[in-house]
């Protein structure tokens, strides 16, 4: 990086993202780029700060959830809402592996996918109950 600060489109246009991106999370409270005749400056700590930004995006973290870590020092400091967070990812690494299973099972079944018991009962594993009767 120059030993100068970068403009918003310098800095945006590295990192490979548009500069309403860093505007808006700036709006958000995650980036508070200097202000220098006007303009948005970024210096070393914000390439730092938007490299975290993209590396918590890239894990599922959302723009609330980013205040929340991001409110203190030491983002770690927040078990609560990082253990919650280790749970949601469980759930969504489960729900992917099934969706794997059963396209892995589709694509050698025999039979065509809705005549697949398979298929069958994981579709109606996704029926309400008291719709169940109303499906067949």
């Amino acid at each position: 990086m120059k030993a100068s600060a970068l403009t918003i489109g310098e800095l945006a246009s590295r990192f490979g993202l548009p500069a309403h991106v860093l505007r808006y999370w700036e709006s958000e409270g995650l980036l508070t780029p200097r202000r220098q005749a006007g303009q948005r400056r970024y210096g070393p700590q914000d390439v730092r700060r938007i490299a975290l930004i993209l590396l918590a995006r890239e894990a599922g973290f959302g723009v609330r959830q980013l205040q929340t870590l991001l409110s203190t020092p030491d983002p770690m400091a927040h078990t609560d809402l990082l253990r919650e967070h280790v749970r949601t990812l469980e759930r969504r690494i489960a729900d992917a592996q099934a969706a794997k299973a059963l396209i892995e099972h589709a694509l050698e079944c025999p039979n065509a996918f809705q005549d697949c018991s398979h298929a069958r009962e994981r579709i109606d594993s996704r029926i309400p109950p008291q719709l169940l009767s109303t499906a067949d």
